[in-house]
């Protein structure tokens, strides 16, 4: 059950997180504001369901993988913080009640958090989908359709690095202007949701890579 509930916590949070990103001026400040507070509980009760992952920290041995995982997630988290905090400084443009005063600043630093926290979500979702990419390698790899596999698994990589420039998130992250940019939302949609299919792609490329490097490593260290 609990299983269950962390996987619907965790659509819930890709779901608002997409929308909020497709936010354009005139297209409902308010609702972006509201939908911004449910998302943040989405996080916090993630977080609380994960307590156990934080109990584990200072346990075990940390290899490549573990640092590269722990690292990205501890990013994510200051992303996201980032985001919230933003959120909270120019909440004077949403709610009468809040006593923040808007500013440019405050502006940068959520589109900075909020871009860097999509791809980083990406990336945390390539370490958890790791291991079904494996299994579907294992599957196909001694079969004829082994070539095939690899031909749509690089097309859809393609397609999501297309997808991550194509959508102007990657500007949001370094803070250039996408005032410019024709904005259509199911197509902008689309895009996040092949730059995240494109981001686990990624992790799990570098992830054997990774494996094939350090293997080469020990039989050097072993013939030495």
């Amino acid at each position: 059950m609990r299983g269950r509930v962390k996987i619907l916590v965790d659509m819930a949070m890709y779901v608002f997180m997409v929308y909020l990103l497709g936010y354009r001026a005139g297209s409902g400040l308010l609702r972006h504001g509201v939908y911004g507070c449910v998302l943040f509980g989405l996080f916090v009760f993630h977080h609380i369901l994960n307590v156990r992952w934080y109990r584990g920290l200072g346990r075990g041995r940390y290899p490549l993988g573990r640092v590269l995982f722990v690292g990205t997630d501890m990013v994510l988290l200051g992303g996201m913080g980032l985001m919230a905090v933003s959120a909270v400084m120019m909440s004077g443009d949403v709610f009468p009640a809040s006593p923040f005063t808007v500013t440019q600043r405050a502006r940068d630093f959520h589109n900075l958090g909020t871009s860097w926290g999509f791809v980083l979500m990406g990336v945390h979702l390539g370490f958890h989908t790791r291991g079904f990419l494996r299994k579907v390698y294992r599957t196909v790899k001694e079969t004829i359709f082994a070539y095939v596999y690899d031909l749509v698994f690089l097309l859809v990589l393609a397609a999501g690095i297309y997808c991550f420039f194509s959508s102007g998130i990657w500007r949001n992250m370094f803070l250039i202007s996408n005032e410019n940019m024709a904005f259509a939302p199911l197509k902008f949609y689309g895009e996040c949701v092949m730059t995240t299919v494109g981001a686990c792609q990624a992790v799990w490329v570098v992830t054997v890579l990774g494996r094939k490097i350090g293997g080469k490593r020990v039989e050097r260290q072993g013939e030495g």
